[in-house]
């Protein structure tokens, strides 16, 4: 009966315990008399804590000084171990463990605007851990009691880099911390990956931002990490630029890609489907908005429609359709990648306007079953300096997350790109001669490492650029159809007509495809007004006035 009595005695809890050691160390100090005489409170407050017993009683020392007067500094509690902290520095190995399992934290004094590692920072218990030893609960179940994974290390490392970022820790002890969390987790399948990468503890420490952000559904501010782990301003924008021109090893092995953000000095950074295979390792599946994705036409928002090619362009155009049809177009990436060799695909179609270059891509994209991401060239001129130049680059890296994020590759398509593709100034004298060449460098650097579908189409083919005609690897051009094939499209559009009228209509205009169908627009507006089909002579009427308000072409670009 005694017994029971007295395992309810409040002199036997924690908090108890605790001022037991604290009274042991004002009389006696940090000193081997300390773990004799006080021997039974250590062992309960090491049992109740998992802990060493010099680390019970700095644990002890830090929770009545935070208790009684305020978190201490390193001096305050050397002081309060009858030591100066000249002769306290070998001890400060007992502060890693306990911090470690979230024990105890380390602050920066707010008011001091120093970045010394010691001078700058204060000691407190964990609030949860506090609230359980004064209130006789037990311990509450940390980090460190549970199966560690990879997530858990990601996670440890942001905080870090939010603490280093809100001075609360220094940029050696980040450095420090995240190089311990790294190699004590080192048999991770994720961290052992990071581990064994060619990359510096700098460069480590930003790919697990990365992968933290990705995880909790955003992409990474690249500013943050990069000014925290530099040494200084230099080497900070050293760092952003080569991210900026992917130029970083992280780039280079294709486990991210970068794109300007919201704000003109910000760099955003996404995963590449490596990253995705790499977090899959321990069964860790990062969520893509759907929100966030560019706007694309469907396949199935397309409407079909018959194509006609002058015999000479139609080998070339099925087999460029052959190529872009799933079962072709995936084998043949592969063996490329197998050689070394690029795995995009350029595709120009040049030719005089209304010669089908526009349709021939949408009907390509519906019928190979892509999304199709169109730009006009008039989206990339800006009226503000720099932004061509930012949504430009932004093309291609949403074109890139796209890409990613699709079950079959999508196209990027350009659409009367005359601008962009004609000769680089050479007088750099006005900002718009500036402006076109950065747009041109730009897309040449994007068609560099071009991994997707990317078609362009142009109405002035002898002003190509021969930096771009080089980027090209299918050229087609679009000709003004010959009598037979303009015959056939005469016959799709208005059908009622017989083939000696249609004949008749294909030797007297030499139209292009689009011209054919504004006589067919006309005629169907017509039809609407009077209730009464065409005739051939109200035909040919229309025919003459479209002659008039697009000037007679003598050579032939087709449909």
């Amino acid at each position: 009966m005694a017994k029971k009595k007295q395992e309810h005695n409040p002199d036997f809890t924690i908090l108890n315990e605790i001022r037991k050691i604290d009274n042991c160390i004002q009389s006696l100090g940090f000193r081997p008399k300390l773990f004799e005489m006080a021997q039974e409170p250590i062992d309960l407050v090491r049992a109740y804590l998992d802990v060493n017993q010099e680390e019970a009683v700095l644990f002890s020392a830090i929770f009545v000084l935070t208790v009684n007067e305020a978190p201490p500094e390193i001096s305050d509690i050397a002081k309060s171990m009858r030591y100066d902290v000249m002769s306290f520095l070998p001890h400060m190995y007992l502060f890693d463990n306990l911090i470690k399992k979230g024990y105890i934290e380390r602050r920066k004094i707010r008011r001091r605007s120093n970045d010394d590692a010691l001078r700058n920072k204060v000691y407190t218990v964990d609030q949860e851990l506090m609230e359980c030893i004064i209130h006789q609960k037990p311990r509450p179940v940390t980090s460190h009691d549970e199966n560690t994974g990879s997530l858990e290390v990601l996670q440890e490392i942001f905080m870090l880099i939010s603490q280093c970022s809100e001075h609360d820790i220094s940029q050696f002890e980040l450095i420090q911390e995240c190089s311990i969390q790294l190699n004590d987790n080192r048999k991770l399948p994720i961290i052992q990956e990071i581990v064994s990468m060619d990359l510096n503890i700098q460069q480590r420490i930003i790919f697990c931002y990365i992968l933290w952000t990705a995880i909790i559904g955003r992409n990474a501010d690249l500013d943050n990490p990069c000014e925290v782990v530099s040494k200084n301003t230099a080497e900070r924008l050293r760092l952003i630029k080569d991210f900026s021109s992917g130029e970083d090893p992280l780039t280079k092995g294709d486990w991210i890609i970068t794109k300007e953000g919201r704000f003109n000095h910000e760099l955003e950074a996404s995963l590449t489907d490596r990253s995705m295979e790499l977090l899959s390792l321990e069964k860790i599946v990062v969520k893509t908005e759907k929100s966030k994705r560019i706007k694309t036409k469907k396949p199935d928002d397309i409407s079909k429609k018959e194509l006609f090619f002058n015999p000479d362009e139609e080998n070339h155009w099925w087999r460029i359709h052959s190529l872009l049809q799933e079962n072709n177009f995936k084998p043949i990436q592969e063996r490329l990648y197998q050689k070394g060799m690029s795995s995009g695909f350029t595709i120009l179609f040049h030719g005089d306007p209304g010669t089908g270059k526009t349709e021939s891509v949408l009907q390509l994209a519906r019928e190979s079953g892509r999304e199709i991401v169109q730009i006009d060239a008039s989206m990339t001129k800006s009226m503000w300096f720099g932004e061509s130049e930012k949504f430009m680059k932004r093309i291609f890296t949403n074109y890139e997350e796209l890409r990613q994020n699709s079950p079959i590759t999508p196209i990027l398509f350009f659409n009367e790109a005359d601008a962009i593709l004609n000769k680089r100034k050479t007088d750099m004298s006005s900002n718009v001669a500036q402006t076109e060449n950065a747009l041109q460098n730009i897309l040449l650097e994007g068609l560099e490492n071009f991994k997707g579908i990317f078609i362009a189409t142009t109405n002035l083919i002898q002003n190509l650029d021969d930096a771009f005609d080089r980027r090209f690897i299918y050229k087609m051009k679009f000709s003004i159809p010959d009598l037979e094939t303009s015959v056939k499209i005469w016959r799709k559009a208005f059908p009622y007509l017989s083939k000696e009228d249609c004949v008749r209509l294909a030797s007297t205009f030499q139209f292009s495809g689009g011209q054919i169908d504004n006589i067919a627009r006309k005629c169907e507006i017509e039809y609407l007004l009077s209730g009464e089909m065409v005739n051939l002579e109200m035909m040919e009427e229309f025919c003459e006035k479209e002659i008039l308000i697009q000037a007679k072409r003598t050579n032939r670009i087709g449909f």
